[in-house]
């Protein structure tokens, strides 16, 4: 009787190719989507995590403002004034190479060894080229070969809609060359000068002590907030997963087209 039912599945296959063909192809289609959709899920947030961990650095705590950003003069009294000198000032933006967008960074080079070493491995004489020269950066290496870029290539970027031309003068490597895709480090006023930003920054990157953290509370001006990198993290991390929800909610679409199609061609075949 098992022989019997084989033989006949057999010739059916062989009489009906296409409609075995299209079913195959309608699971097929279906168990792709989903699994197409769950790995660029879990791929976002892991490269979003390793992103924010290499930004971030050792921090331990970040001074951010609103809208306005955080005056220059107020860095200046952190350091001088109330002697927190492990801290570091931000400035970032966007801009656009193409049809795609660069995070723009702008640093500190004097400030940045207690935190992160973005720029480790390129010499000692690209701290002072990004001080000294003009619209230098560093560009991601990742990023650079996509574009087919090399050190001493000109970048032509748009700043809020207005052209803008970089010179690269080293490639970001680093342990972990994903982490740093789509990014472009620059000194701080030329980040400044890009982004519109003159005399104002973004963020203060700190390492405190209990004892600092208390000292700089007391002397925090109105308008200006101090939070530990994870709060800002986790801000983020919430933007990602309804990001995610959303790939989600398509994906079950997609499995809902592809039980259509498979429930059709059964129909049919039947």
């Amino acid at each position: 009787m098992r022989g019997l039912l084989l033989r006949s599945a057999l010739r059916h296959m062989q009489r009906h190719p296409w409609q075995i063909g299209l079913t195959i192809l309608g699971i097929a289609l279906g168990v792709a989507v989903i699994l197409a959709v769950d790995l660029a899920n879990q791929s976002a947030r892991h490269a979003f995590l390793l992103s924010a961990e290499s930004l971030t650095g050792r921090a331990t705590h970040q001074i951010i403002a609103g809208p306005t950003g955080i005056p220059e003069d107020f860095y200046r009294r952190l350091r001088m004034d109330l002697g927190l000198r492990q801290s570091a000032p931000i400035v970032e933006g966007l801009v656009e190479h193409g049809i795609e967008r660069l995070q723009l960074i702008g640093v500190d080079p004097l400030a940045e060894a207690p935190f992160r070493q973005l720029g480790a491995g390129l010499g000692q004489g690209v701290a002072g080229q990004l001080l000294g020269q003009p619209d230098s950066v560093l560009l991601s290496g990742i990023t650079a070969a996509r574009h087919g870029i090399a050190t001493g290539d000109s970048l032509h970027v748009r700043v809020a809609g207005q052209p803008a031309e970089l010179q690269i003068i080293g490639l970001l490597q680093g342990d972990n060359p994903a982490m740093l895709e789509g990014l472009l480090l620059a000194d701080i006023s030329t980040a400044q000068e890009l982004l519109g930003r003159s005399g104002r920054l973004d963020r203060i990157d700190l390492i405190l002590d209990p004892t600092e953290v208390e000292l700089l509370t007391q002397n925090l001006p109105p308008g200006l907030r101090l939070e530990v990198p994870a709060t800002r993290t986790r801000v983020m991390a919430e933007m990602i997963e309804a990001f995610q929800t959303n790939l989600s909610a398509m994906s079950l679409l997609a499995m809902l087209v592809g039980a259509f199609l498979i429930y059709n061609t059964m129909t049919f075949s039947v």
